[in-house]
């Protein structure tokens, strides 16, 4: 059902924002325990800013409610409303939010489930969820007198590699009730925010929460560079001090499993950061580079060895290493500087094994394509 606010009513206005994360291990509903995202603390605490709860708003949830909300008024209302009331084994973090909607605040109260797989009970467990946070409200005596349930969003923040095919919708995980029996059935669904397609959407977006689902799916060196060169240019205007060290934190988080090392653990200011992340991301293009050269390496040995069979042993082997260099050399390039134009590709292919090598070696250095092609 679409979320409707009526307009012009006298009572206060609630729309209700339960931001959940998991700790690194729960458990699914068949009782088996399920490896968490170990950086769900550190989502927790971006979530805790309201420039970024604004911006995964703005940039991310539609609707004409929205565009009648006062973002600009977020303030933090509290944490922990619902984690309390749930199974241990399953505990959950929640952030509160409320924001003015014309002179009345609004209580968001945002699910983000921060899922590494795709669960089918997902709807049942958010309607759950749902009840008990209408039922904190009930116990604390937080309602009006006379007033009704406040409406809930639910939102669940996916950030898997495998689609999302389960339906957002709870009757989809019910068989159809015998006629007369329609009408006391529960009804909900939720709105499915899938961080891989909606970093692809926001890579000209000046958007923190767009920025982290970019940081979070980068692929390669050179992307994980234009995040943090884009970054540089605008979040320390749009960020307060303590939300540019999160994003730090997160970032660093990341990055380890990229380029292992010590890093210092809080620094000041964003900008402070960028040199060193950047000397961190030259340590990963190393490791990159290496990979894709051993990569192209072992193709070469594997096709020598086909090929071997038909031209001869020692013929097969160069025209096999002749082909993993050229594959390892193409996949290098795409990765850092994008497509390769028709002129470029030409030379690549009319390479022999030492031409190879020698645009091989000025990977690292190169700045753009021509560099590497260049005699």
């Amino acid at each position: 059902m679409p979320l409707q606010i009526a307009m012009g009513c006298s009572d206060i206005i609630h729309l209700c924002l339960l931001i959940l994360t998991y700790n690194v291990y729960g458990f699914d509903w068949g009782g088996n325990i399920k490896p968490m995202q170990t950086h769900d603390s550190h989502y927790k605490q971006l979530f805790s800013h309201k420039e970024m709860v604004r911006d995964l708003l703005r940039g991310f949830v539609h609707g004409q409610w929205l565009e009648q909300a006062d973002l600009e008024t977020l303030e933090l209302y509290g944490t922990d409303l619902v984690s309390d009331q749930a199974v241990p084994v399953q505990r959950h973090e929640d952030i509160v939010w409320r924001f003015k909607f014309g002179e009345n605040w609004v209580y968001l109260y945002l699910l983000l489930e921060f899922q590494s797989s795709p669960d089918r009970w997902m709807a049942l467990r958010l309607l759950s969820y749902t009840a008990l946070l209408w039922e904190k409200l009930v116990k604390t005596n937080e309602l009006a007198p006379e007033s009704t349930l406040p409406p809930v969003l639910p939102v669940v923040l996916y950030n898997g590699e495998a689609a999302w095919s389960w339906s957002t919708d709870l009757s989809a995980l019910c068989y159809p009730p015998p006629a007369g029996l329609e009408s006391y059935q529960p009804q909900a669904q939720y709105l499915l925010l899938d961080e891989g397609k909606l970093a692809k959407e926001s890579v000209e977006l000046r958007n923190l929460a767009g920025a982290l689902f970019q940081i979070e799916f980068s692929e390669s060196p050179q992307e994980f560079r234009n995040i943090l060169e884009q970054l540089g240019r605008w979040v320390g205007s749009e960020a307060p001090k303590s939300l540019q060290r999160a994003l730090y934190a997160f970032m660093v988080k990341w990055l380890k499993g990229k380029a292992p090392g010590e890093y210092p653990e809080e620094l000041q200011s964003f900008e402070e950061a960028i040199p060193m992340l950047a000397k961190r991301v030259e340590q990963w293009e190393i490791q990159f580079f290496e990979e894709g050269h051993e990569k192209g390496r072992q193709v070469g040995r594997e096709e020598g060895h086909e090929k071997g069979r038909q031209l001869g042993r020692e013929e097969g082997r160069e025209v096999g290493r002749e082909e993993g260099l050229r594959t390892a050399l193409h996949q290098l390039i795409q990765n850092k500087f994008g497509k390769i134009s028709a002129d470029h590709q030409k030379l690549i292919d009319e390479a022999g094994v030492q031409t190879l090598d020698r645009y091989l070696s000025r990977m690292l250095q190169a700045e753009s394509i021509s560099e590497v092609l260049i005699g």
